[in-house]
């Protein structure tokens, strides 16, 4: 997908960005694992006291859909980004993160294409799980986040 460059960053700038990047993206993880592990599989289930209820499934989907776009928008926040002379590599890191995301919602809704194909007479219990794996360029951007000399010093200066 074509995305054009909006703004460049100094880089006190990009640090700051960087800064609110890693919190929106542990943000991400926790809002993704929460909807697909707690919410979705609560609103599917039900007892001999308790049935389905569809506008919770609703809810439920809607929800995660939300995520789905809210996630896209987090991967072209960067692409919009031209980071500073030397920060190429590390801003390079900066893509992908949100891959998992939609790598795990994708499963989940693989997996509830069986739930819905079972003959549900005949099989009372159905496990659902999910891998939440964290795209390996989150590690490398740690990396190079650690490696790179951010001379904190003249960056206070400047603010």
């Amino acid at each position: 997908m074509f995305v054009p460059i909006q703004r460049r960053l100094d880089r006190r700038q990009y640090l700051e960005w960087e800064t609110c990047r890693i919190h929106s993206h542990k943000r991400l993880v926790e809002v993704s694992t929460t909807l697909l592990i707690e919410m979705l599989p609560s609103v599917l289930s039900s007892d001999e006291s308790s049935d389905v209820d569809p506008a919770m499934i609703l809810g439920a989907v809607k929800s995660i859909e939300r995520l789905y776009r809210e996630s896209l928008e987090f991967e072209r926040q960067c692409k919009v980004i031209l980071p500073p002379e030397g920060l190429e590599k590390l801003h390079g890191y900066q893509q992908r993160w949100s891959e998992s995301t939609h790598d795990a919602i994708w499963e989940m809704f693989k997996k509830l294409q069986v739930l819905c194909d079972i003959d549900h007479r005949e099989s009372s219990k159905v496990e659902l799980n999910i891998t939440y794996k964290v795209h390996p360029n989150v590690t490398r951007a740690s990396h190079e986040f650690d490696r790179v000399d951010w001379n904190v010093d003249q960056l206070v200066e400047s603010w």
